[in-house]
């Protein structure tokens, strides 16, 4: 947080501090959510411990969960778990086991298609990017492999990037 006050004071940010501050935690979705904004189910969870992945599972009703803290980046620390394969848990419960994190299903479309960012100029729709993973990933991220591409992003993305934008304001 310092560095974002830092580079403030000496420089011209192109959002407002407060947006930074909001979006370093993921619960920033939450607020998301409250206006009205779809987004991936989610639980909130304080710490993941083992025993009790199972009965997620069996609640969701899905084959794989991704777990991942509420601060972090780059994919740091997020981990798919798969219902059938208990000691693919073991890691993830060491590294969040007392950590605030969030459980997601698991979206196929990551490893198939991407993950679409939209860039906005003021309230103004820019430019998108997909980024698809590695084969074989679902980091979308170039560290993992993951790489960059340009086309015109779907009607319905760019429309729930606009009904997000206009829930920003």
């Amino acid at each position: 947080m310092k560095t974002l006050e830092k580079t403030e004071s000496e420089s011209r940010l192109f959002d407002p501090l407060k947006i930074y501050r909001w979006n370093l935690d993921k619960r920033y979705t939450l607020d998301l959510k409250s206006n009205g904004i779809r987004i991936v189910p989610t639980e909130w969870l304080h710490g993941l411990p083992k025993d009790s992945i199972a009965s997620r599972f069996e609640s969701s009703g899905v084959f794989r969960l991704v777990a991942k803290p509420l601060i972090g980046a780059n994919a740091d620390d997020t981990f798919v778990l798969q219902a059938d394969d208990t000691s693919s848990w073991s890691n993830a419960v060491d590294v969040l086991g007392n950590r605030e994190l969030m459980l997601q299903p698991f979206l196929e479309s990551i490893s198939e298609e991407g993950e679409y960012s939209l860039f906005y100029l003021g309230v103004h729709f820019s430019h998108a990017f997909v980024k698809p993973p590695a084969k074989g990933d679902f980091r979308v991220q170039e560290e993992h492999g993951g790489s960059f591409q340009s086309p015109a992003a779907a009607d319905d993305i760019l429309q729930l990037g606009e009904q997000t934008i206009d829930a920003l304001e």
